[in-house]
């Protein structure tokens, strides 16, 4: 969904990318997906790049702020 509105955005480097894909006859789900993995190309290389300048990943923050639970204990009235 996000390559629709990225391929509306006429001064985009994702929008040029389709436009050159579709001149070369390339079919509009062939340009799509190919849009979709170079978007996921640099998404991945910013995280790369994040996590390189030192800072941490995104799961140790959310395993550091989860909630510990007690394990749920069966009701021995329903037996």
């Amino acid at each position: 969904m996000s390559i629709i509105a990225i391929k509306r955005i006429k001064d985009n480097p994702i929008h040029e990318f389709y436009d050159k894909l579709r001149a070369k006859g390339k079919r509009h789900k062939q340009a799509s997906i190919a849009c979709i993995r170079r978007l996921l190309v640099r998404i991945n290389a910013q995280v790369r790049d994040w996590i390189a300048e030192g800072m941490p990943p995104i799961e140790s923050k959310a395993k550091k702020s989860s909630i510990k639970t007690k394990p749920k204990q069966k009701d021995k009235s329903a037996a």
